[in-house]
């Protein structure tokens, strides 16, 4: 048997190996940057790339001021039994910064102020609302809109390692009549999305945030029961909301507005 083998190698020619070889290191050498690309979007998907840790902190401060009383540092904000104070906190422990940051928040009930000055507030971000609801009418209207879902999000800059964004929120769970809720969703899920590059690819990280620390607030919302009249949204985009006006009925939305004249 290996004089057999030894007899059949003694046939081979060692031109065709030779240039087996060279056309192999040429088609490597045209592939590698999209094997390149290949195998790094599959170190992403299997955890060799690690993405950054960002982590999140959704809570209720538990935050008091005297009733009927100016809020200085919530810009003379009068003060209601109502109200309570959600923090939020967003921080990079990783060493990989990451940019685009964008977070969307449900609140447990509409928000009367947004807070984003002072010495506990962190990080450079646009704050926004997801939806705009314009009311136009002949006559002046007795509406006060309310605002339930805000976005913050960073357009320019990254976060760095141990870098944080920080805002707070002032929210109500009680409404009079006529009172507009504007994209009102008070469902415990919140999204958060980032971007981060490793090796000059560039990789999108999105996941839904339900801290079990304020599980009870939304579930007491949702059991929140008055008459009212509902309109369901729908964007480009796929996504859906919800407005809502307190204490009148309509066959509309609008129709339910113009009772508040």
């Amino acid at each position: 048997m290996i004089e057999r083998v030894k007899d059949r190698t003694d046939d081979i020619n060692w031109v065709s190996i030779i240039f087996g070889a060279v056309i192999g290191v040429v088609i490597t050498a045209l592939l590698s940057p999209f094997i390149g690309a290949g195998v790094t979007q599959l170190y992403a998907g299997v955890g060799i790339h690690d993405s950054p840790n960002v982590e999140t902190s959704i809570e209720k401060t538990g935050e008091y001021h005297p009733p009927k009383q100016p809020v200085k540092e919530y810009g003379n904000l009068m003060w209601n039994e109502s109200y309570d104070v959600y923090r939020i906190e967003i921080w990079n422990t990783n060493d990989r910064p990451v940019d685009r940051l964008k977070l969307r928040w449900n609140a447990p009930g509409c928000i009367v102020h947004s807070n984003t000055e002072g010495e506990m507030i962190y990080g450079e971000y646009w704050l926004h609302n997801r939806y705009s609801l314009d009311i136009s009418t002949r006559s002046n209207l007795s509406i006060q809109k309310m605002q339930c879902t805000k976005v913050s999000e960073m357009t320019e800059g990254s976060l760095g390692k141990d870098e944080r964004l920080a805002v707070e929120f002032v929210v109500t769970q009680e409404f009079e009549t006529c009172d507009v809720l504007v994209d009102s969703n008070p469902v415990n899920e919140h999204e958060l999305m980032y971007r981060w590059s490793i090796g000059g690819e560039m990789f999108t990280e999105e996941r839904t945030l339900s801290p079990t620390s304020v599980e009870e607030d939304y579930i007491e919302t949702r059991n929140i029961s008055f008459e009212g009249t509902e309109e369901y949204i729908r964007t480009k985009s796929g996504e859906q909301g919800q407005h809502y006006v307190v204490g009148k009925r309509g066959d509309t939305f609008t129709e339910a507005i113009q009772q508040c004249g």
